[in-house]
């Protein structure tokens, strides 16, 4: 009887060892599926991460070279235009200085009229009146003087 109840523990402790076994086994399954399944979700974690970081770099990438461009661009439209600016300005006092000219001779040839009226005038009565003379000078002067005004 001793060598059943030998027998019997032997058997007893077998069968906890095997329970034991397949209790060890289906935990290390379903763990190592659990670790797996989280595993999954941190590389797609890690992937969604990686292509959002990747986008955020070329994008500032871009709008670092736009930026650049856009720079450029501005100061070479701002040094084209400065140049036409000035070559209008250019034009502008020059075509001020032909009018200028124009309208002075014009107002000359008109005072030499005036003047040989009044003379001619004075030739016939004998006497020129001063009034009149100073009367001309002053509108020849008021003339040249807001002309100057318009170069200014």
């Amino acid at each position: 009887m001793a060598d059943r109840q030998i027998n019997g523990e032997r058997t007893k402790n077998k069968k906890i060892c095997r329970w034991t076994f397949c209790i060890v086994l289906c935990m290390l399954l379903t763990g190592g599926a659990y670790t797996a399944v989280f595993a999954e979700q941190n590389i797609t974690g890690m992937l969604t991460n990686w292509f959002q970081q990747k986008t955020d770099e070329a994008i500032d990438h871009i709008e670092l070279e736009i930026s650049a461009v856009q720079n450029e661009q501005t100061n070479r439209l701002n040094d084209a235009l400065k140049e036409e600016v000035e070559e209008a300005e250019r034009d502008l006092n020059e075509t001020v200085r032909i009018e200028i000219k124009a309208r002075t001779k014009e107002l000359q040839r008109y005072t030499d009229t005036l003047i040989n009226k009044i003379e001619k005038q004075n030739n016939q009565d004998g006497t020129i009146d001063p009034a009149q003379l100073k009367e001309l000078d002053q509108i020849v002067q008021e003339a040249k003087t807001k002309m100057q005004e318009v170069t200014e």
